[in-house]
């Protein structure tokens, strides 16, 4: 894990959103990788495709890791990017704000807009998603 941390700082953007995807979906929670992956997203969030904003916040809130800074700089970046987001990733952002217990009603409402905008290429499982997270 050492190394990992370490070397961390080599990857670029989407390299760490594949980092946080991996361990989300191992289940893989140690909070000093998770800290260190968040110091280092922190500082590329703008170098993030807007479905690599989406996975990353779907990595941290399926691993019950919140960390209030990075999710701050990423809603800020989808909100100015949300007309580039495509329906799975939308569902997912919405399900991870949820999931996470993150107020963000000024994203939330974009979201549902862009959503409401688009809802025919939204799956059965998008829409259940999304529906999920305004539920909650």
């Amino acid at each position: 894990i050492g190394d990992l941390q370490r070397g961390l700082r080599e990857l670029d953007a989407q390299s760490l959103t594949d980092t946080a995807w991996s361990l989300a979906v191992v289940g893989h929670r140690d909070n000093r990788l998770l800290s260190a992956l968040c110091h280092e997203i922190h500082g590329r969030v703008e170098e993030m495709a807007p479905a690599n904003l989406a996975i990353t916040a779907w990595s941290f809130a399926t691993l019950n890791y919140r960390d209030d800074q990075v999710m701050k700089r990423v809603n800020r970046q989808a909100l100015a990017r949300l007309s580039e987001f495509e329906s799975q990733s939308l569902a997912n952002l919405a399900w991870s704000l949820a999931t996470m217990r993150l107020k963000d009603d000024v994203l939330m409402h974009h979201i549902s807009k862009a959503v409401l905008e688009r809802v025919d290429t939204f799956s059965a499982q998008h829409v259940a998603n999304t529906a999920w997270a305004y539920a909650t």
